[in-house]
């Protein structure tokens, strides 16, 4: 394992998993907003919260290096959490039409 959040080396196959947890990405808006500390219904969120502070160009980036020096055999976003498809859903849910 390179990295606790990106590369997974799996010894047995000798296969190469990307893991991107997206916590680890700053969460300002203008970064990536899908993250769980946009939460709209989130109340304070402490001071000892751990928010990620790489950028998204940053990230990409480095996959795309990942992608050049190892053969990929999966890739995972996790814990993308889009706050405004959410936010659509519930309004549709107040619709007779859906």
């Amino acid at each position: 394992m390179i990295n606790n959040y990106l590369l997974i080396l799996d010894y047995h196959t000798m296969l190469t998993y990307v893991n991107c947890k997206k916590d680890v990405m700053d969460p300002s808006p203008s970064v990536f907003y899908a993250t769980y500390f946009n939460n709209p219904e989130l109340k304070k969120i402490p001071e000892n919260a751990a928010k990620g502070k790489i950028e998204r160009e940053a990230i990409w980036r480095y996959i795309g290096n990942l992608s050049n020096e190892f053969d990929l055999a999966g890739f995972t976003i996790a814990e993308y959490l889009p706050w405004s498809a959410k936010q659509m859903l519930d309004l549709m849910k107040m619709t007779s039409i859906f």
